[in-house]
């Protein structure tokens, strides 16, 4: 027999263990030690885990939010503004030297003529300040379309309806005072239609040319507080 505790092996009729002395009849049994688990309680079952299907497992990812954007930096569509000349050049060039150069003088020897043959100082200083106010407007209109200023082309038909106004006061001055020749009254009704087809003229071409539309479209975007 041997020891259980320190594996001497004794006899079979010994008691206790002759090296140890431990009791020899302690040791305990096997099936005395293994003993067999206890069965679930009936209530207890156990639950089979379902394994997660092909849509659970595989899930698409999310739609992306797209958020629009601010209107600080929208950006400025200038549809068609592109498209043809743009810049002082042409005959937008050639109207604002005759507005700088042309009208202005113009004036000046029309004012120097028509002062000749009066003498009433109150006609004089009105011929002086229709004359030179026409010519200063006129230049100042021609050097806000060369600065390319966003209400330059407003500015210039203004000046065309004043030119056409004067020259229709002046014709109707003329026809009404009996001093006048018809000589003097044919030069103002002259006047009159050149003044009346310059203005169609003039007026048609800022209304309708590409080049006045592009330029001055692209400068009251550059300059929307002006």
């Amino acid at each position: 027999m041997y020891c259980w505790k320190c594996s001497l092996q004794n006899p079979d009729e010994a008691t206790f263990c002759n090296r140890c002395g431990s009791k020899l009849r302690e040791v305990p049994l096997l099936h005395e030690t293994a003993r067999p688990a206890s069965p679930p309680a009936p209530h207890e079952t156990t639950q089979p885990t379902s394994s997660p299907t092909l849509h659970e497992t595989i899930q698409p990812p999310p739609a992306p939010i797209i958020e629009p954007p601010s209107k600080a930096f929208e950006p400025v569509l200038t549809t068609g503004a592109s498209i043809g000349p743009t810049g002082v050049g042409g005959w937008l060039s050639y109207f604002c030297f005759a507005l700088t150069i042309l009208t202005p003088l113009t004036t000046i020897g029309q004012f120097m003529v028509a002062i000749q043959d009066k003498s009433d100082p109150t006609v004089v200083m009105l011929d002086v300040i229709v004359f030179f106010g026409l010519a200063a407007y006129s230049l100042v209109t021609g050097i806000r379309l060369w600065m390319l200023k966003p209400d330059a082309v407003r500015q210039a038909k203004i000046f065309l309806i004043v030119s056409l106004a004067l020259a229709i006061v002046s014709v109707v001055i003329f026809a009404a005072s009996t001093e006048t020749s018809d000589t003097a009254i044919t030069t103002g009704v002259t006047e009159f239609f050149g003044a009346a087809i310059s203005f169609t003229i003039w007026w048609l071409y800022l209304a309708k040319s590409k080049r006045v539309r592009n330029t001055f479209k692209h400068t009251s975007l550059r300059n929307p507080g002006n």
